[in-house]
């Protein structure tokens, strides 16, 4: 078994052989890990690098709750690169701060979206504060002091941060099919058949469901394997598992990643899809080798699960629910009469901007803002990928006129936070070496020799077992 600083180098090299294509300077990837390492400890980086060393079976799925575990598993991935050492880089910049370790500590206990998030708004501030003030991250306490504060305008202003979730419904379900991929994973690991999984729920796709899905599935994987057939069985309660051999003519996984968004571009059933499988080689130190060397790998898939059920019978209410938020956050920080501090709250949202109604949105903003005089504004934001092989927060600005006036200088702070949003890179802290439009046809280039490359791997796997 490999070592941590193994295991770590071997993550390196591989990573590195993406570098230039992602547009990482020299050093980067390795002074990233070396501020996890400092900033985690060893012995959590260990618990979340996967111990088998043999990568035609090394799976790992990407679970919301770890994903640095994904992250670690994946250095041949681009996003997993480039969204660790933009983990690092947060990071860094509150190494010197006395209350990191306690946001580190929350990461540690699986909650590393919400950290992160608080961690990331801080970090956008800092950067974009431009002199005019300066930050620290709040201390867990059980007063509401905020999650960072920001000094200025000769006045203090606690940031409270909060992500939208989505409606229990939604969460739910996509949390059985997380669920449901971990299992598929693990089962199918020794098996020799490569197979295709389809799963179709009459109805919501709940808890209780999640037993009897995998009951169907035991039964349809252990035939399929036995006998290399197409297996399909059926509940009283109207789920259906189907299990067929997965070849050249398996169904394609219809969704692509279009301006940060999954879309189903075939307008299938689908609800979720997922690809299972690896690199095949001996070792971890034989897979880096390759890369080392330029010798094109095999990824072998070894199962592809599809997953459909109904949608909520009452549809999202994307305004409610962020106003919602707002509302339950305006109400929790209390600040003290007579004092000239004020609160300003970040809420990350699941919707797209770009789809709702600015204007209505606003108008509630300012509404439940409206009810507190030491509420400054809001900042809505969204994270999604870009061209530029980043990820970015689109920014809502609203401020509340009702509130303190006289912090001109943070709002100069959160318009050019929005600037810096589109213009910088959040790894490098410089402008961007292309433009939007040139970015976008070299990232649309990359992934037509990325999934021509694949093509070629598959086919000479297919070669090499026949």
């Amino acid at each position: 078994m490999a070592t941590l600083g193994e295991s770590l180098y071997e993550w390196i090299c591989v990573a590195n052989e993406a570098r230039e294509r992602i547009d990482l300077p020299v050093g980067t990837i390795e002074e990233a890990i070396a501020t996890l390492q400092s900033a985690f400890g060893d012995a959590y980086l260990g618990s979340l690098i996967p111990s088998d060393q043999d990568h035609s079976k090394r799976i790992v799925t990407a679970r919301d709750d770890r994903p640095m575990a994904y992250w670690l598993s994946g250095p041949g991935l681009d996003s997993s690169v480039v969204q660790l050492v933009e983990t690092a880089v947060v990071i860094r910049s509150f190494l010197s701060d006395p209350c990191l370790p306690k946001k580190i500590e929350r990461i540690k206990s699986d909650t590393f979206w919400p950290t992160f998030y608080e961690l990331a708004m801080a970090f956008r501030v800092k950067r974009s504060l431009r002199g005019a003030g300066s930050l620290t991250l709040a201390p867990e306490i059980e007063e509401n002091s905020g999650d960072f504060i920001v000094d200025i305008d000769r006045g203090r202003l606690l940031c409270e941060c909060a992500r939208v979730s989505r409606t229990p419904f939604a969460e739910e379900g996509i949390r059985v099919t997380q669920d449901i991929f971990d299992y598929v994973a693990e089962k199918i690991r020794a098996y020799a058949r490569p197979c295709c999984v389809k799963i179709r729920v009459n109805g919501d796709l709940k808890r209780a469901d999640f037993n009897t899905i995998l009951q169907l599935l035991k039964r349809t994987l252990e035939r399929h394997e036995r006998t290399g057939e197409v297996s399909l069985v059926s509940s009283q309660q109207g789920i259906e598992v189907q299990v067929e051999p997965l070849t050249e003519q398996t169904e394609k996984i219809p969704f692509r990643l279009i301006d940060g968004n999954l879309v189903d571009v075939t307008g299938s059933e689908w609800v979720h899809a997922h690809s299972i499988g690896g690199i095949a080689g001996r070792s971890s130190a034989e897979v880096s080798e390759m890369f080392r060397a330029g010798v094109k790998y095999d990824y072998r898939e070894r199962g592809r699960v599809f997953i459909k059920y109904a949608s909520p019978r009452k549809p999202e209410d994307p305004y409610a629910r962020l106003t919602g938020k707002i509302h339950d956050k305006v109400s929790q920080t209390k600040i003290a009469p007579g004092t000239r501090t004020a609160k300003f709250l970040w809420i990350d949202s699941p919707y797209d901007l770009r789809t709702l109604d600015h204007d209505v949105l606003q108008r509630l903003a300012v509404k439940e803002m409206s009810r507190s005089t030491h509420t400054l504004g809001v900042a809505i934001t969204h994270r999604e990928g870009n061209p530029h092989f980043r990820h970015h927060y689109s920014v809502l600005g609203v401020l509340n006129r009702n509130g303190l006036p006289d912090f001109p200088d943070f709002a100069a702070t959160l318009e050019a936070l929005r600037e810096k949003e589109i213009s910088t890179d959040p790894i490098t802290g410089l402008r961007y070496q292309r433009t939007w439009e040139a970015a976008q046809v070299r990232s649309e280039r990359e992934i037509r020799q990325l999934e021509e490359l694949r093509r070629i791997n598959i086919e000479r796997y297919r070669e090499d077992e026949n």
